[in-house]
């Protein structure tokens, strides 16, 4: 019955192949052929019927069973509520990867400067004002603070200085008078930012 099934099914496609030709031009020489509607019908009969017949004839090892695997499909996994996504990361993760090696190696990272505002003192030195912001787990002290002044297109040089300070993890602070040095010329604008820092603790 197996040989019987597979030999339907390999010669299914050949006979409605040959329906078609003959739907479009009758031959008189096969009676079953011999008009348009003949030739419709047995095209009608191989597409349905060839594929009802081989399942009804077809023995039961080759029938697919409600539950069982289609051969050849990897069987379906049971994924648990509780399992993360590829993609996501967990918080406990994330807290670990800020507080080990990256922020140990670059605390800078983690940190923020905002409202920075450099004003001009005696002797040409450099006043820094601002606030900086921990985005780490891990407390960070001494950030280094580094500012280009210009004016113009003019460069008046970079200076830089250490904000004396601990920024606690998740915090912020202020920081005011912090000096940077003495600029290289006349300047009017400034473009600050953190160049390095330590961890805490």
């Amino acid at each position: 019955m197996k040989f019987l099934t597979y030999a339907l099914l390999i010669l299914w496609l050949p006979a409605c192949l040959t329906a078609l030709v003959f739907l479009v031009r009758p031959s008189r020489r096969w009676p079953v052929f011999g008009t348009r509607p003949r030739a419709l019908l047995m095209l009608v009969a191989f597409v349905f019927g060839v594929p009802v017949v081989a399942a009804l004839i077809a023995p039961e090892s080759m029938r697919a069973k409600p539950g069982e695997a289609t051969a050849g499909a990897p069987p379906a996994t049971a994924t648990s509520p509780t399992q993360t996504s590829p993609t996501q990361t967990a918080p406990t993760q994330t807290a670990a990867a800020e507080s080990g090696d990256e922020v140990v190696s670059h605390p800078e990272y983690y940190l923020e400067l905002s409202q920075a505002k450099a004003v001009k003192a005696k002797g040409g030195r450099v006043i820094l004002g601002g606030k900086i912001t921990n985005a780490a787990a891990r407390p960070i002290r001494n950030p280094r603070v580094e500012c280009y002044l210009s004016k113009g297109k003019q460069s008046a040089g970079t200076v830089a200085g250490s904000v004396r300070k601990t920024i606690p993890a998740g915090g912020e602070v202020a920081f005011a008078a912090v000096d940077l040095g003495a600029a290289e010329g006349a300047w009017d604008h400034q473009i600050c930012k953190i160049t390095g820092a330590e961890v805490a603790g």
